[in-house]
């Protein structure tokens, strides 16, 4: 059945090229029903992919609005996904939603309907006992690690398995991992750090195995061609197109729980070691921002590219009544402009339950929601529906 024609006034603005008014009319509907919007008419495609989502104008008004919506809006958290176990670590780009579990596994929801996509054994052997996993998402490719060692890169939308090694070695700890392009790079308790490359055929082959680094790494992070690779001591910083020649001497000392880079600003949770936020310029090794709030700690964090957030950890023991813990979301360009005080700081908090049962909150966060595991449960907020109110809740 043809759909029906649009209407007469719709027709009129499009001869008369009203763009202006036409984008401020689309600039109310959220993404999912702009991409219904497209199949109304080959006119209404072209309108929308031409003067939305390819014109820099349009882009730059689309991303004003949904900016305004997360400092501005009052959305309603809903279940997302019961997953098979407790998530050990959320991650989610602009399709889905990934949970490593603390059995060894991995699995992938759709982020707008939560049907389960594929679950992906990241163990080598999948009758081997429990053991959390860690992973990265790239463009093309998803690669995990789990506590023992194996390193397996998968192609993201297939769940076809590519690679599997214990390429640092038998009994060595891993604990960094990330992929950029086609390349992922792992980072061991042993100091060492190995560099895959992906071959036309799709074939992962080590490029670089470099050990002139001797102490443990427990995080690390990519962003622009430089690598940073936190241990128990301090952050180094390396040049991934001269990754052989080690990381630079001057390190900045700081023991990250976890990191992230946005070259040249990092930013550093200290987990159970050390209280609040750290923002760090890397090329000038110079802090930038501390903040403490509150005395509490924060284990993990996730980034949309302009938001930041970042989840808290508190210590809980069996018998241990459960305890709120706070998911804070931040400005990332905010944070980086050193005139701004702390405690003029934009932050969106949210509160949380935490258990012994159920494990740490994490949180995780893209262009358009957020995702909070706690437990085998995760929640989600959007923040750019036709079902949110773009007024209610003020900024803290």
């Amino acid at each position: 059945m043809s759909l029906p024609a649009y209407p007469d006034i719709f027709r009129s603005l499009f001869s008369h090229n009203l763009d202006e008014f036409l984008q401020s009319l689309f600039l109310y509907l959220d993404p999912a029903s702009l991409k219904n919007c497209r199949c109304v008419s080959q006119q209404w495609n072209y309108f929308i992919q031409r003067r939305l989502w390819s014109s820099q104008v349009g882009r730059k008004k689309l991303r004003s609005r949904l900016n305004f919506l997360w400092k501005n809006g009052d959305f309603d958290i809903s279940d997302f996904v019961k997953c098979k176990q407790n998530v050990y670590c959320i991650e989610c780009d602009d399709s889905y939603v990934y949970c490593g579990t603390v059995d060894g596994f991995i699995e992938v929801y759709h982020a707008f309907s939560g049907d389960l996509k594929y679950q992906l054994c990241c163990k080598a052997d999948s009758s081997a006992g429990a053991e959390s996993v860690q992973f990265d998402v790239g463009e093309d490719d998803l690669a995990t690690l789990t506590e023992s060692g194996t390193i397996s890169i998968w192609n993201k939308q297939s769940g076809k398995l590519n690679y599997q090694a214990k390429h640092h070695g038998e009994n060595i700890s891993v604990f960094g991992i990330k992929v950029i392009g086609a390349s992922v790079v792992t980072g061991a308790g042993d100091g060492s750090v190995v560099l895959l490359e992906k071959t036309r055929d799709e074939e992962w082959v080590i490029k670089s195995k470099v050990y002139t680094n001797k102490e443990e790494i427990t995080h690390i992070d990519i962003d622009q061609g430089w690598l940073v690779t936190g241990t128990r001591a301090s952050i180094k910083l390396w040049n991934l197109a001269d990754l052989e020649q080690g990381p630079r001497p001057d390190t900045i000392e700081v023991h990250p729980w976890m990191l992230i880079l946005h070259f040249p600003f990092m930013f550093v949770v200290g987990g159970e070691l050390w209280g609040g936020l750290q923002v760090w310029n890397v090329e000038t090794r110079r802090r930038i921002r501390n903040i403490e709030i509150d005395n509490k700690q924060f284990h993990t964090l996730s980034s949309n590219g302009d938001l930041l957030v970042i989840s808290e950890i508190v210590e809980l023991w069996p018998g241990d009544d459960p305890q709120e813990v706070s998911i804070l979301v931040f400005d990332k360009k905010e944070l980086c402009d050193d005139g701004i005080a702390d405690d003029k700081l934009w932050r969106r908090e949210r509160i949380c339950e935490q258990t012994f049962a159920g494990g740490e909150v994490n949180a995780a966060i893209n262009k358009t929601i957020l995702v909070v595991a706690h437990g085998d449960l995760v929640d989600i907020q959007h923040f750019w529906t036709t079902t949110g109110r773009d007024s209610g809740i003020k900024p803290i």
